[in-house]
């Protein structure tokens, strides 16, 4: 679990260079929280291979949360409390449609 502080602090290079390439779409959204699914594109990707993630933000705890789509299990960045680029993609989504909506995000 992060708090949602981390995604405000600038990422690193390779973060963001990582959450550029992939997609993140809105998956479902309840009273206080918001989840995408997030799947890498690219040639730079083994989409055999690769684990789709969802990321749960919880908005009333300032949480967010990055699993396995296919198994639940945590991602390991975050496991240690670091930011993934998992997150970062979702975050940026999220915020891209709050300004289409025109809200703060």
């Amino acid at each position: 679990m992060l708090n949602l502080t981390l995604i405000t602090e600038t990422p690193s290079e390779l973060i963001q260079a990582r959450s550029k390439k992939m997609w993140a779409t809105k998956y479902d959204q309840g009273a206080h929280t918001i989840s995408y699914k997030v799947v890498p594109h690219g040639k730079d990707f083994e989409h055999l291979t690769k684990d789709r993630r969802i990321v749960l933000f919880d908005l009333k705890r300032r949480t967010a949360d990055c699993l396995s789509l296919e198994t639940g299990e945590v991602c390991e960045a975050n496991s240690f409390g670091k930011l993934c680029s998992h997150v970062v993609a979702a975050s940026r989504s999220m915020e891209s449609a709050n300004k289409r909506l025109g809200r703060a995000a």
